[in-house]
């Protein structure tokens, strides 16, 4: 199946995700860095992962707030930058983009302060369909 320009998906099993009240958390279990998304790029991490086309997401943050275009669109790349988030190989999402954009530009915010200890656990080495103790194969 050939790949979609601009359709992104989590680049699991590496990086991991939660979203708490809009603001998107992103752990990057190969790095052990972590990363805190605020503004309008919590819904816009959703909808990427939701694998809608950057496209599609750049033309509503556009209808609502254009001045943030530029800035949602340079916070994608920073996504990609980081790995965490590739092409994807499934096809786009079809649903329509139903969100409110704020008037808030998109921040993240990178951490490393737990780098050592993240990459010490074993526990994300872990095959994803056998569980503990298999570990997965390292390339």
């Amino acid at each position: 199946m050939p790949v979609e320009p601009n359709v992104y998906e989590l680049n699991a099993p590496d990086v991991v995700s939660e979203t708490f009240d809009g603001q998107a958390v992103i752990l990057n279990l190969a790095t052990g860095h972590y990363y805190s998304l605020g503004g309008i790029a919590g819904p816009l991490w959703n909808l990427l992962i939701g694998r809608h086309t950057t496209d599609a997401i750049l033309a509503s943050v556009a209808a609502q707030q254009p001045h943030l275009v530029q800035q949602a669109s340079a916070l994608v790349a920073q996504l990609l930058s980081f790995g965490l988030i590739q092409e994807s190989q499934q096809p786009s999402s079809q649903a329509a983009i139903d969100v409110s954009w704020t008037n808030a530009p998109p921040t993240i915010e990178a951490f490393e302060d737990l780098a050592e200890l993240i990459a010490a656990d074993p526990v994300h080495d872990v095959d994803l369909e056998a569980g503990w103790p298999v570990l997965r194969p390292q390339p």
